[in-house]
């Protein structure tokens, strides 16, 4: 088994993760070789995760292991991640974790299925199993190649303009889960596979999220007020 672990950064790692990641390549190379991929400074991220993946898949990898340099995945995250994969139908397992600015919610989510409503997405809150989802950040992702060759084509990774998304961009994270599931594919999110993600020397954590929140939104009234 050969696998590869991508870690896209910009500017330098922050030292609260530099342990968690040599912990991961330790964990992945307990199952066999391991390449190790890390673009600097290559933007926008959708170029960065493209070389990754299309070195990955260049050196004749097995799976990639997308570990962005803000997160920390915990110890055992890539036996869980691997072991959500043996369904052949599923392209990706990704760990849990909240996004660094506000709202500071899940990057999983579900499709809606009440197409009368205005929101395409519904986000998916913690639970304690592995769950299908539609969506997710690639912070913490485990790819079964031998599954990307059988299905998709490059470009894995784009970004491309959405008018009817508030960011007007549908990000690349976003279009490669949108590509799996447009040919049948499974994304499996793993609860327990919990993740700290790491900012301005801030760890956000699914604990932490509603106190940065409240943080935030009490910043903003002072703003208003002033």
């Amino acid at each position: 088994m050969k696998t590869a672990i991508g870690i896209p950064s910009i500017g330098d790692i922050p030292g609260e993760c530099f342990s968690s990641h040599i912990i991961a390549c330790l964990q992945a190379s307990k199952h066999g070789e391991i390449v190790l991929i890390t673009p600097r400074n290559v933007m926008p991220h959708s170029r960065a995760r493209e070389l990754i993946i299309t070195e990955a898949l260049w050196s004749g990898c097995d799976y990639l292991w997308f570990i962005d340099a803000d997160t920390s995945a915990p110890k055992d995250a890539f036996n869980k991640l691997l072991d959500a994969l043996q369904d052949e139908d599923v392209a990706m397992s990704s760990g849990y974790y909240v996004m660094r600015g506000y709202p500071f919610v899940t990057t999983w989510c579900k499709e809606r299925l009440d197409t009368g409503s205005v929101e395409k997405l519904q986000l998916v809150g913690p639970c304690d199993k592995v769950v299908n989802i539609d969506g997710c950040g690639l912070g913490c992702a485990l790819i079964d190649l031998k599954w990307i060759r059988g299905h998709l084509k490059e470009p894995f990774f784009q970004m491309t303009p959405d008018e009817t998304l508030p960011t007007g961009f549908l990000w690349e994270d976003a279009f490669f889960c949108k590509s799996i599931k447009d040919v049948s594919g499974i994304v499996k999110g793993v609860a327990d596979v919990v993740c700290t993600h790491y900012g301005d020397r801030e760890a956000y954590t699914p604990e932490s999220a509603d106190d940065y929140r409240k943080l935030y939104l009490w910043k903003k009234e002072l703003e208003n007020a002033s």
